[in-house]
């Protein structure tokens, strides 16, 4: 077992290697949640389309109102990832302060690039 010490030789984990690892792991936790949201919205909007024929079928024991507020929250959580870029810029957060994450499959998103170029 490794111990946290100040002066810590080459191999020894400091407070800074420490903060480092935790820092890439909120990135990954990042992508998880917006590709989580992702996969609910496609099965939200799934579902919301087998409520429709539900309701073709059956119009007295599905109401309208169900298929379209499954299909409405499909779509938002399908477009979340888009949302966080854009929410951190009107709240005045840099991407560094919220644990922002990058590479290709973020600059993609909609709302993945900033006026400064950087992911």
């Amino acid at each position: 077992m490794t111990s946290l010490a100040l002066a810590a030789p080459s191999g020894m984990l400091t407070l800074g290697s420490i903060a480092a690892k935790i820092t890439g792991t909120m990135a990954d936790i990042g992508k998880l949640l917006v590709a989580a949201a992702y996969l609910a919205g496609f099965g939200f909007l799934v579902f919301g389309v087998l409520k429709f024929k539900q309701h073709k079928d059956n119009p007295t024991q599905v109401t309208l109102g169900m298929p379209v507020v499954m299909i409405l929250i499909g779509a938002a959580l399908m477009f979340v990832g888009g949302f966080v870029a854009p929410l951190g810029d009107t709240f005045g957060f840099q991407k560094e302060q919220v644990g922002g994450f990058s590479g290709s499959g973020a600059k993609l998103m909609p709302g993945g690039s900033s006026s400064t170029g950087s992911p």
